[in-house]
């Protein structure tokens, strides 16, 4: 009886174009951080070859570097990144799924 559903509150008052709007601002947010996430995993990837080259094993190290990835991917898809974002906001809208 604890268990709860949450129902997002769209306000009466909101217009089809605000609403619109603000569907399309959440679908470019998540297309951003899939890209994010995306390059994060080519920067982990480019790294451990590296890493297997030279033979380093830190933990510590390991985490660390992990982070900074995140956060540089973070920062690079938030400025533009590699495009994908783009493209997938311009498939969306093409298919007719960034409209609704």
């Amino acid at each position: 009886m604890g268990d709860s559903i949450s129902i997002p509150a769209i306000s009466l008052a909101s217009s089809p174009a605000e609403i619109l709007c603000s569907k399309r601002t959440e679908i470019q947010q998540a297309a951003t951080q899939f890209e994010s996430l995306l390059i994060q995993q080519m920067l982990k990837s480019a790294r451990e070859s590296g890493a297997s080259l030279s033979g380093e094993s830190d933990s510590t190290g390991e985490t660390v570097r992990d982070m900074a990835d995140q956060q540089f991917a973070q920062v690079i898809a938030a400025n533009g990144g590699v495009g994908l974002a783009t493209l997938v906001l311009s498939g969306l809208q093409e298919n007719g799924g960034g409209n609704r």
